[in-house]
């Protein structure tokens, strides 16, 4: 039956993008398309561009599974950081280094970290096209009313340290009296994702796993303090998860845009979703870079990159697809134009946000790291779960270690 199924859904993917037509480009995504960069490169070249839109990360990754089985890779594919090494494990990906090589000048355009992001086992394989920080993003008003100095007063002091976060978050952490929710909420965070509290790890002074997507870094003693001190203060609760936010009865989405919380700890692509659903709010909210720990970068980045399918007909096409979508670099004050496609920065930010947008990379600058990338989801998930109960304070770090090193020992020694 299961082999049924498979078979069924490469006949599917074979017919369902057809036979390459000439004079189109095929590329796929898991965002909506990218009508200027299209439009632009139909222009140029007279080559149309047929984008399907495959609605969120893991339903793509499905998709170019079937795809690359099927031998009907479309001839650009969108490359989410987290899926990088299974795509390039696959065959789904042409490496890119040799067309690289040839324009060393759009090769330097981008940021170094944005480039390594789409680095597998030496070999590039992505053109970084979204670069996504995680960020504190604070509400202004909030701290004002409690007179308490934002992350920026600080860093004007040189005093921005992972405890003077902790001492806002309890300040501004305020339960109501019979225990059951917030009148405001001190952080909120994720922890059933790695990128979510990996800079809060990091700021600690620990680790989560190695660059290489395999080798565990939670059985360093720093690593233990960490994730114990943060367990601390989710047990606190100065610091809330959304993994436990069904407990008083909070949405997700009402957090995330409308509650009074001081700091959010996520992706810069919220200040979209804030703006989108309340103006009001987005008026006070700033954001700022994780403290740094004794030098050690503890802002994360989660790029996402378009690249070259294996199979395609038209590499030099394809190539100057890419070219085209990254041609007009982004000029920060102060920054080396950078070929990124921050539509973090441009579309988000060319309001009030764009002030804080050039801060935030001015301050960050060499402190952005990558974020911590499983070899696949499998990995990923071995290592997320236990460890989540870990950091809500349902098991000691060193049952949950145990757990960890067993699945990923099963794991690795499969693949």
């Amino acid at each position: 039956m299961k082999r049924l199924a498979v078979l069924l859904l490469v006949w599917m993917a074979f017919f369902g993008f057809g036979v390459h037509a000439q004079g189109v480009l095929r590329m796929a995504g898991f965002g909506p398309p990218p009508t200027a960069q299209i439009e632009r490169f139909t222009e140029q070249t007279g080559i149309a561009v047929e984008y399907e839109w495959v609605s969120g990360s893991y339903n793509f990754m499905e998709k170019v599974v079937v795809w690359t089985i099927a031998g009907t890779l479309p001839d650009v594919l969108a490359i989410p950081y987290w899926g990088l090494p299974q795509m390039a494990t696959q065959g789904s990906l042409r490496p890119l280094d040799d067309l690289m090589e040839q324009d060393v000048e759009f090769r330097d355009g981008f940021l170094p970290q944005g480039m390594e992001s789409f680095r597998w086992e030496g070999q590039l394989y992505g053109v970084p096209w979204v670069l996504a920080q995680q960020t504190i993003l604070f509400d202004r008003s909030l701290f004002l009313e409690a007179g308490i100095p934002t992350p920026y007063d600080l860093i004007a002091q040189d005093q921005w340290s992972m405890e003077n976060l902790i001492l806002a978050a309890r300040k501004l952490t305020d339960p109501v009296p019979d225990g059951s929710g917030f009148n405001t909420i001190g952080l909120f965070t994720r922890t059933d994702q790695m990128s979510y509290y990996a800079p809060l790890i990091w700021a600690l002074g620990g680790d989560i796993l190695a660059n290489d997507g395999r080798t565990l870094l939670l059985r360093q003693q720093s690593s233990q303090d960490a994730v114990v001190r943060l367990a601390e203060l989710f047990t606190e609760r100065i610091f809330l998860s959304n993994s436990v936010r069904g407990e008083y009865g909070l949405d997700y989405m009402e957090v995330l845009t409308q509650r009074d919380v001081g700091m959010r700890a996520f992706g810069v692509y919220l200040l979209q979703d804030i703006k989108n659903a309340n103006p009001m709010l987005s008026e006070s909210i700033d954001i700022a870079p994780y403290p740094a720990y004794d030098g050690v970068g503890t802002n994360g980045i989660d790029p996402g990159a378009i690249g070259i399918s294996s199979t395609t007909e038209q590499p030099e096409v394809a190539w100057q697809f890419l070219k085209c979508a990254l041609a007009d670099p982004v000029l920060e004050p102060g920054l080396p134009a950078v070929r990124q496609h921050f539509d973090v920065w441009v579309a988000y930010m060319e309001d009030h946000f764009g002030v804080s947008a050039a801060r935030y990379l001015q301050v960050a600058g060499d402190s952005l790291r990558l974020s911590p990338r499983a070899v696949n989801p499998d990995v990923e998930q071995a290592i997320c779960l236990p460890l989540q109960e870990a950091l809500l304070g349902r098991r000691t770090i060193s049952q949950v270690l145990d757990r960890i090193e067993l699945e990923l020992g099963f794991l690795l020694e499969v693949q």
